[in-house]
């Protein structure tokens, strides 16, 4: 035992021989190389010592180096504002101002030239009669016959009696209160002048409001109605998108017929009538329109009667109308009805279409 124990004393020496390399140095037991280098790459840290009291609240922190370099937490007590005691003022009340300082207060130059950006503020200079003047809104028509009435001293036009002591005429013109009143074309004439220059006025109430002063019958009806119907003026609006047809009707035979009443004007040259009544099959495109005298049932019925009487000749037999819910459409039951088969049974052989929806 004392031969093994030798053995492994002299083992132990020569492996710390071996650590410590060829400078020879003495490595102390249980401290290895790595051991100590760890401990030599590492630089002593001073250690901090803090002292910990309680932290009321509103209180400064500070930190201040102690002969060992070290910090030490000190505690001061924040210095608050003194503050001081409010004195009561009991002569409030006096300084509200009376309803009369409140309205002298307002009713002043500056506050009429605030006022004057609402619209609904302004001071109202037209008349009643001026006001009953633009509810009557006279036409051409009723102008002109104003103006032949006062130059040739013959009856006065109903609409214009109300103005009578107002209106005089000169050089074929009508004036109210010495103010031109404007035709339907001269008052788009002057809208568009107006809208286009680029020191005018470009909305509707201030056109409005600037040709007053000068014509009686320029209503904001009027520039609205010109000012739309101006392409420049539509081009400031998005585009309004007609509704989609989403109605579907497939034939597959003739038979169908589609019949309307419409009245053409005079203004168009056009020789007054009764109406015309158009009556169309919707598979072959047959059609006929008539010129009725008037729009009585038995003139209307006729016309029907001659149409489905023509249509079957070519062979082919009428099954069902088509109309609105007008009452010049009455006619068609009693036409149609002749036409009934065994199988329509009590079936309707008129088909209106729905309100509103022709």
């Amino acid at each position: 035992m004392d031969f093994l124990s030798g053995v492994l004393t002299d083992i132990k020496d020569t492996w710390r021989e071996f650590q410590a390399g060829p400078k020879g140095k003495k490595v102390a037991r249980n401290q290895h190389k790595w051991r100590r280098t760890r401990s030599q790459r590492n630089p002593k840290v001073l250690k901090r010592q803090f002292v910990k009291k309680s932290e009321p609240k509103g209180l400064k922190k500070e930190f201040h180096k102690t002969p060992k370099d070290s910090k030490v937490l000190k505690i001061k007590l924040a210095e608050l504002p003194k503050q001081e005691a409010e004195v009561e003022d009991k002569s409030w009340n006096t300084h509200i101002d009376t309803p009369q300082e409140r309205v002298d207060r307002l009713d002043n130059e500056k506050t009429k030239l605030k006022v004057k950006q609402s619209r609904r503020f302004y001071p109202s200079t037209m008349t009643k009669k001026q006001k009953h003047l633009l509810f009557m809104g006279p036409g051409d028509e009723a102008i002109h016959k104003a103006v032949v009435s006062l130059q040739t001293g013959t009856e006065f036009p109903t609409w214009a009696e109300p103005f009578r002591a107002h209106l005089t005429a000169n050089n074929g013109k009508l004036y109210y209160d010495g103010q031109r009143m404007l035709l339907k074309e001269e008052k788009r004439h002057a809208v568009k002048r107006l809208y286009f220059d680029p020191k005018g006025a470009t909305g509707i109430q201030p056109i409005c409001d600037e040709l007053r002063i000068k014509y009686p019958n320029v209503s904001r009806g009027d520039i609205t109605r010109i000012l739309r119907s101006v392409e420049t003026y539509q081009l400031n609006f998005g585009r309004r998108l007609p509704p989609k047809v989403l109605g579907r009707m497939s034939l597959l035979q003739p038979g169908i017929i589609a019949m309307d009443m419409f009245f053409p004007s005079v203004n168009l040259g056009w020789m007054k009538t009764g109406g015309c009544l158009a009556m169309m099959d919707c598979w072959s495109r047959f059609m006929h329109v008539y010129v009725l005298d008037s729009k009585k049932f038995d003139v209307v019925l006729k016309a029907m009667e001659m149409f489905l009487s023509d249509f079957a000749s070519y062979g082919f037999t009428p099954r069902r109308i088509l109309s609105d819910k007008g009452s010049d459409m009455q006619p068609a039951r009693k036409a149609i009805e002749k036409y009934r088969r065994k199988k329509d049974g009590s079936q309707p052989m008129v088909l209106k279409s729905v309100t509103g929806a022709p």
